[in-house]
């Protein structure tokens, strides 16, 4: 019979605590990554906070009872002026820009297509 040499005691110990130190850093790392994901979610949560502070703060937006244009530009229109500027005008104009409303009506930037002469007029005067 051959001899088997001894097994020393010290190896399956050696062995328990090379797997405990390595259990112990995996949970260290696992608890350091945990810890990281719930500093993000506090900054996330932070900034959050401050977004809707800001939109709170914020001045109401103005909501135009103003419809859209009606008329593109570029495109050719008749213009009928009012009672009180009969000097101007009647005939087809083009329209140049939109600008924004004075009161209840849309404006427009028209000119003329006969002299180039431009001018502002109201969504009424125009057809």
């Amino acid at each position: 019979m051959t001899a088997r040499p001894k097994q020393s005691a010290v190896a399956p110990k050696k062995r328990q605590a090379t797997k405990a130190a390595a259990s112990v850093a995996a949970q260290a790392s696992v608890s350091a990554a945990n810890s990281g994901l719930a500093l993000a979610r506090l900054s996330e949560q932070r900034n959050d906070e401050r977004r809707a502070l800001r939109l709170a703060q914020a001045p109401a937006r103005v909501v135009s009872a103003v419809k859209e244009h009606k008329y593109e530009v570029g495109q050719v229109v008749d213009f009928t002026p009012g009672a009180l500027t009969l000097e101007t005008s009647i005939g087809k104009y083009e329209i140049v820009r939109h600008l924004p409303p004075e009161g209840p009506e849309n404006q427009y930037r028209i000119k003329s297509v006969l002299d180039s002469h431009e001018r502002v007029v109201r969504e009424s005067q125009i057809a």
